[in-house]
């Protein structure tokens, strides 16, 4: 497995790319900077949205505008997030006003240009060779993490989230789980703004991975820095051997 890094931040700012991780170049978790110029996007074949905030759902109205127009389409984009995240995406993006409707997308040979697909907490199902595990995690919305197999080999991807003690539980029950994609938004002098925003700080990642000992063969890659803390947020996971993405990175699992 190949997994693309084309949006490593929280914050949206100049060479700042907002959430987005391609596998294999046609598995897309979160879409906030589809357009980066280093995702192959004719090979992208399936989304999957942990939450409905707008810095993970940025792009996914223009790719889906340009998606149908593509002549190699055959068949549709397919669509994963939660029930909240359908809601949101229903009732106040594609909704007629802000956007179109997603059945007034078709492509060229009358198929939906679009599918929406529900996932469900801890059911278990497949996508061509690769098998998902949608995991609950700790967040102001719902908000889904993906645990994502091909063969003997998984990734997971948290999604925004904060101390969650089921997603380190199942951490630790996957041993073919190899690297773990964690946000970490803030600094270790941010815990306040942290627990109030849901959003993992290094400090408490660090406590979080010592007390639940996590597998030490996972490798351990942290994501969604936000401005302006990005410098102190890296230096502090440095300390602790914990890699903080850039963007542009392939992580090869």
């Amino acid at each position: 497995m190949e997994v693309l890094v084309a949006g490593a931040y929280g914050s949206r700012r100049s060479g700042m790319n907002l959430s987005t991780f391609v596998i294999d170049e046609n598995i897309v978790v979160d879409c906030g900077a589809l357009f980066s110029g280093n995702v192959n996007l004719k090979k992208v074949k399936a989304i999957f949205i942990t939450h409905c905030h707008a810095d993970h759902i940025k792009d996914l109205p223009f790719f889906i505008d340009v998606f149908p127009f593509e002549n190699s389409r055959e068949e549709p984009l397919l669509v994963y997030g939660n029930r909240e995240i359908i809601q949101v995406l229903e009732d106040n993006i594609f909704n007629g006003k802000v956007w179109p409707e997603l059945f007034r997308f078709r492509l060229k040979n009358g198929k939906p240009a679009v599918v929406i697909r529900k996932v469900e907490p801890m059911c278990e199902f497949s996508l061509g060779d690769y098998r998902i595990i949608p995991v609950p995690v700790n967040h102001t919305v719902k908000t889904t993490g993906f645990a994502i197999f091909l063969g003997n080999k998984g990734v997971f991807i948290s999604g925004d989230t904060y101390r969650c003690k089921a997603m380190w539980e199942f951490l630790n029950s996957k041993k073919e789980i190899k690297a773990f994609f964690v946000d970490v938004s803030y600094p270790s002098i941010k815990k306040e703004l942290s627990s109030i925003a849901l959003h993992y700080n290094s400090d408490d990642l660090f406590r979080d991975m010592n007390q639940l000992s996590l597998p030490r063969d996972i490798r351990v890659f942290a994501y969604h820095l936000k401005y302006p803390f990005v410098d102190v947020i890296k230096e502090e996971l440095a300390e602790k051997g914990i890699s903080a993405l850039s963007d542009g990175e392939r992580i090869r699992i």
